[in-house]
């Protein structure tokens, strides 16, 4: 079983056969030989090799570098460029690419080893990092919540799924401008202020706060909160729920029993309300007073 297998992109025969010969030597396959730019291209393309050393020089009307550049556009293989000339200017072209590693010519089958396992190792890295990211990224997209990712010292939001932005009414680009002071209501200024405070200390909490809309409206939301390492530093994972529909929910049963307070009051006559499993949640005044007679060892008073 090979370590590998790569594609060698070199013009010149003898120096192609010697770099088969070491790559072999060390346990690599190799996927081919190309000796130009266009022939590159396509072999990328029928055998997809794990990597590509590619020699700056080559035939064809594109060099090692333009061949490099159109290869990254259509497949993830990591590139070793193989140069000659170690000049700045040759560096500056390949930059942008972002190879996984140099090689200047004449290099040993050590130089040859490290770079190669190198840039294998780091493109594994990256692969795992990026299938992570996009893991993330799809369960973040898909919460039934707004979720705010929140810079703990300066408060400005880093990131926010598609939930985030549609319940506040702004575009991403403009949310992420914005700090969360600019999104909840200045009343609740210092209650949040109070809860970053509290929250660094306990590292995760719930509590309900009023966030503002984009156009001026208020949304009251519970906040599930808890501190994280996000690209490499701790920030805030606010998970953000809408609970317009609880606190409605609240307000009835508030008038329901303002109403219901009422109606006791009013009434001349002693009153009991009392629960479902018997017991007495509350009384009117008329029968609070005949309970204190009945009580008074006096008897009551005439």
């Amino acid at each position: 079983m090979t370590l590998g297998n790569i594609l060698i992109a070199e013009n010149e025969p003898i120096t192609a056969l010697g770099e088969r010969d070491l790559l072999e030597k060390l346990g690599y396959g190799v996927a081919g030989i190309a000796a130009s730019g266009e022939e590159a291209v396509r072999m990328c393309a029928d055998c997809n090799p794990d990597l590509i050393l590619m020699d700056i020089a080559l035939d064809g009307s594109l060099d090692g570098i333009a061949a490099a550049k159109s290869i990254n556009q259509h497949h993830d293989i990591p590139i070793i460029f193989v140069t000659a000339r170690d000049t700045e200017s040759y560096l500056d072209r390949t930059k942008p690419i972002e190879p996984f590693g140099y090689l200047v010519k004449p290099f040993n089958n050590t130089d040859l080893s490290s770079a190669v396992e190198i840039a294998l190792y780091k493109h594994r890295l990256e692969r795992k990092l990026r299938e992570s990211e996009e893991k993330y990224r799809s369960l973040f997209e898909a919460a039934n919540d707004a979720i705010f990712v929140v810079e703990p010292k300066t408060l400005r939001l880093l990131d926010a799924n598609e939930n985030a932005v549609r319940s506040l009414g702004y575009d991403r680009e403009e949310l992420l401008q914005l700090r969360v002071v600019d999104i909840i209501e200045p009343e609740t200024l210092d209650f949040a202020t109070e809860m970053v405070e509290k929250l660094l200390k306990t590292r995760e909490m719930v509590f309900e706060n009023v966030q503002r809309r984009k156009d001026g409206s208020t949304l009251p939301v519970e906040i599930s909160t808890r501190v994280i390492e996000y690209g490499g530093r701790k920030v805030f994972l606010n998970i953000v729920r809408d609970i317009t529909e609880r606190k409605q929910a609240e307000e009835k049963q508030l008038e329901s029993e303002e109403t219901l307070r009422a109606f006791l009051d009013a009434t001349s006559d002693g009153a009991v309300l009392v629960n479902k499993d018997n017991t007495i949640q509350d009384i009117n005044e008329t029968m609070a007073n005949t309970n204190s007679q009945k009580e008074s060892p006096m008897g009551p008073v005439t």
